[in-house]
């Protein structure tokens, strides 16, 4: 995947993956000074975002997906590309699992609360037109369905 970002984006510094402590480590949008090299509607932009395995282990104080990481992702992005909306948002969610259904795990009662604060701020910046389509990747069918009961 990686040699794929450089050969797409011609981005250098490139990023680096270490292997030691497995961290990648991707360089800083404002040092670099890449623009897109056609015109905006030349393009269709996704982005995805991936919540990883919480940080936390602790059950009294659990990690949570930030939503401000919905907007940091996409100042940064708009900063290294010099765009404004991309056309496809979507988000994942690693390790999040619902209230058991049709055989799916159980999980703490406040992992699905805290996705549709993330979801919510998506559709803040589709008002906005930043995000001109969003959506998810992983769901079931029963949790995608549960999500499109409490959201637009």
């Amino acid at each position: 995947m990686i040699s794929s970002l450089e050969k797409t984006l011609s981005i250098n510094p490139s990023p680096m993956f270490d292997n030691t402590s497995d961290v990648l480590e991707i360089p800083d949008p404002s040092t670099l000074d890449y623009k897109l090299p056609d015109e905006r509607g030349d393009y269709d932009i996704t982005a995805k975002l991936f919540y990883l395995l919480p940080l936390s282990t602790s059950l009294e104080e659990p990690s949570k997906p930030q939503t401000s990481y919905v907007s940091q992702s996409l100042y940064h992005l708009f900063r290294l590309l010099g765009i404004e909306t991309v056309d496809n948002f979507i988000v994942h969610f690693h390790g999040l699992v619902f209230d058991g259904h049709e055989g799916e795990p159980k999980s703490a009662a406040n992992d699905f609360d805290e996705l549709v604060k993330v979801w919510k701020e998506i559709e803040v910046l589709q008002h906005k037109g930043r995000i001109k389509k969003s959506g998810v990747s992983e769901f079931t069918k029963n949790m995608l369905e549960e999500l499109l009961r409490v959201v637009e």
